[in-house]
């Protein structure tokens, strides 16, 4: 996945993120894929591991707060909060591509679209509230492929259309029938029976013959 941005309001991050900075910092245990208990694995490659520790160190040292009890170790790294990102940082602009989530305080439903919207990026979002009409409020107005409402973004459904705004995907949804029309184009065959006239024009009172029958085919594209 790449940069994950969570945005509760101002009182729900004062208890739910700053007020427990072990619990936040402890998270999902890294370790190798097939090792059992393992719950988050290594980065990908060296260059990337350092991207995402300096994207991190750089954001520390603007004034934003690290919730995590363990140091990076190629090729793991642990999973990260971070409180206090706002726009114009690489943690709220650009994708990190590692276990970090970094978190921005809004103020009311328009601020958090607004900020969740300040992106290039709209592949997956998510929106968690106690009101099903507000989250679906807020969801209408966000600028993503696939929201989730009161779930993470990992969890997507694979039979349904996923596409994406802006810099993410390619600008098409693909899953389920969205898969087959984005690669098929429509073709029409009309069929006309041996011995059945086609009326051009005809000026008379006479019946006109039926109309013939229209068949629809798909060719698949190459």
């Amino acid at each position: 996945m790449h940069r994950s941005r969570t945005s509760p309001g101002a009182p729900l991050d004062r208890r739910g993120v700053r007020g427990r900075p072990g619990r936040a910092g402890r998270g999902p245990r890294g370790g190798r894929p097939p090792s059992w208990g393992t719950q988050i694995g290594p980065i990908i490659n060296r260059p990337q591991h350092e991207r995402i520790s300096s994207v991190v160190a750089a954001k520390v040292g603007a004034g934003a707060r690290k919730l995590t009890s363990r140091e990076p170790e190629f090729p793991f790294h642990p999973p990260t909060v971070l409180t206090g990102v706002r726009p114009g940082t690489p943690a709220f602009d650009e994708e990190i591509f590692g276990p970090v989530a970094a978190v921005t305080v809004f103020d009311d439903d328009a601020e958090a679209v607004r900020l969740a919207n300040a992106s290039e990026y709209g592949l997956s979002a998510a929106v968690r509230s106690g009101s099903e009409e507000r989250g679906n409020a807020v969801a209408r107005e966000l600028r993503a492929g696939m929201i989730h409402l009161g779930d993470q973004t990992v969890n997507s459904e694979p039979k349904l259309p996923f596409g994406g705004f802006g810099q993410s995907g390619n600008g098409g949804s693909f899953g389920g029938v969205a898969g087959v029309e984005a690669f098929s184009t429509w073709q029409t065959r009309n069929r006309h029976r041996s011995g059945q006239e086609v009326p051009i024009l005809r000026l008379s009172w006479e019946p006109l013959p039926a109309v013939p029958r229209v068949d629809y085919a798909r060719r698949t594209r190459r």
